[in-house]
């Protein structure tokens, strides 16, 4: 091993570079057809991930060059996974399938030209790759819908407990002197959304266990459950001094962000907790890049032109098999109305034929 990172030749490069090409060849219709699914209120935190995700992965790159990576045909399984899903997606309709078959995929290149040593250590940044797929249209919905009443039913069960006169009928609250009522954008979804994204990277970066990180992430849940049905109580309260025009605009926004960062301070007093339980310090840089540049990052980089190969043409089949595919009109056999039986058991219907006026 050499006191330098050895990288890879210009070959290597170019099977590299065309790897990468053939995964925008079979994505080139998914790609932007998710991005557009970004600008859906809910989602779009979304356009915010794959930035996320590359400043941690170039966070992680003088631990890559202090390791001797190898490029692995274990690529070529997940490779193959991601393009059953890709057409399981494409024949089904299920766009859902597809934009997991993508993610999959930049997995499957990722161990295909590092192996799986460099996948583990760029395991973080892949893993918060699978928060730009955005949900189902119907388990959005459903989610929506469900949240949307049990911030309704929370909301006035805490104002009933703090003496507040309070009737709901739905996701509708009816007060004194104005009623409130929980709508679509109103449901708390976009909390867990974010907030879940949020605790996921809160808990990698202070702390080092996997179950205390999954816990930080998990507590995300009820907290964006609470924080929304607080921010019903607080503008519930609050009416009593304002004006029921005063909620609508600027305020509105403005309170829901106020909630949201003290949403954030809980989370932080949380992982705190944690630490304290446990009887230790939080962790002070979970990234040290500068520790394996001082090693000299004495690592290096092979990558077989054969494993990059393979990967291409699977990548190629993909496509080709979901252009043939599109292409195929399936057009079901039927009978014309003249055909079809008018007799059913012991029931058998006349034909007759209308004149034309």
């Amino acid at each position: 091993m050499t006191d330098r990172f050895r990288t890879i030749n210009a070959v290597q490069w170019l099977a590299v570079i065309v790897l990468f090409a053939s995964f925008l060849l079979v994505y080139a219709t998914t790609l932007p057809d998710m991005i557009g699914r970004w600008n859906n209120p809910d989602f779009s935190h979304c356009f915010l991930v794959p930035w996320i995700a590359a400043y941690f992965a170039y966070a992680l790159r003088y631990k890559l060059r202090s390791l001797r990576l190898r490029s692995s045909a274990w690529g070529w399984l997940v490779l193959l996974c991601s393009g059953m899903l890709f057409l399981a997606g494409k024949l089904g309709s299920v766009e859902t399938l597809v934009y997991i078959s993508l993610w999959l995929s930049i997995v499957g290149m990722v161990v295909t030209v590092l192996g799986w040593q460099g996948a583990r250590v760029l395991a973080f940044p892949l893993l918060l790759l699978g928060f730009m797929i955005p949900l189902p249209f119907f388990l959005n919905s459903l989610f929506t819908c469900k949240l949307k009443f049990l911030a309704s039913d929370l909301a006035a069960s805490i104002l009933e407990f703090t003496g507040k006169s309070v009737h709901r009928a739905g996701n509708i609250i009816d007060l004194p002197n104005m009623q409130l009522q929980v709508i679509d954008a109103c449901s708390g979804l976009h909390y867990i959304y974010v907030l879940f994204l949020l605790g996921f990277i809160v808990g990698y970066l202070r702390h080092t266990r996997w179950s205390e990180r999954l816990v930080v992430a998990a507590a995300t849940i009820p907290l964006a459950v609470l924080a929304n049905a607080m921010r019903i109580v607080g503008m519930a309260w609050l009416c009593q001094w304002l004006s029921p025009k005063a909620f609508k605009g600027l305020f509105h926004d403005f309170f829901g962000i106020f909630i949201f960062v003290f949403t954030i301070v809980t989370l932080f007093l949380f992982s705190s907790l944690i630490h304290l339980v446990r009887g230790k310090g939080l962790t002070k840089k979970l990234i040290d890049g500068k520790k394996f540049e001082k090693d000299g990052g004495a690592g290096s980089l092979l990558v077989n032109p054969i494993h990059v190969g393979v990967a291409v043409l699977l990548m190629i089949l993909t496509w080709s098999v979901s252009i043939n595919l599109n292409m195929t009109l399936i057009s079901p056999s039927h009978l014309s109305f003249a055909e079809f039986s008018g007799k059913m058991g012991e029931w058998e219907g006349e034909r007759f034929f209308k004149a034309k006026r």
